[in-house]
């Protein structure tokens, strides 16, 4: 063949073949190499699952029904629970409570020969703050 003649088109196909396969092969075996030597990807970690506790807390929205509303009154969102220790879920309503015997009213009692039992009692009321937690739910007073 002189340096005039081209060589055939046969010859030029066969030789693109050739070179798109070992293009192919080298690629296939640097990839498999890089995924020998790779370094191994650490591990997500595990999350746990929230508790009910912590999922009211700290994930979901607190939502009462409106009769718990109507019997324990509003959530104070400020008031921490001390038995459970969750915070946001906590109602407050006030109550009168009896507190115990009142001197005043004994002394009145006496004096009215027991005739002012009738008309006042002789317990002494206190105004309190009653508080229930959504959560564990406790009652205490304030």
């Amino acid at each position: 063949m002189a340096n005039d003649e081209k060589p055939p088109i046969e010859h030029l196909d066969k030789l693109a073949e050739y070179y798109i396969r070992k293009g192919k092969e080298l690629a296939a075996e640097k990839e498999r190499s890089a995924v020998k030597f790779a370094p191994a990807k650490p591990a997500a970690p595990i999350r746990p699952q929230p508790t009910p506790v912590m999922a009211a807390s700290s994930e979901r929205a607190y939502t009462p029904s409106w009769t718990v509303n109507a019997e324990r009154g509003k959530v104070n969102s400020r008031l921490i629970c001390p038995h459970c220790q969750t915070r946001g879920m906590v109602h407050t309503h006030e109550v009168k409570k009896k507190v115990g015997i009142s001197g005043g009213k004994a002394t009145g009692a006496l004096l009215t020969a027991g005739l002012s039992l009738f008309v006042t009692g002789l317990s002494r009321k206190e105004r309190l703050t009653e508080a229930y937690c959504g959560d564990c739910e406790s009652t205490w007073l304030i």
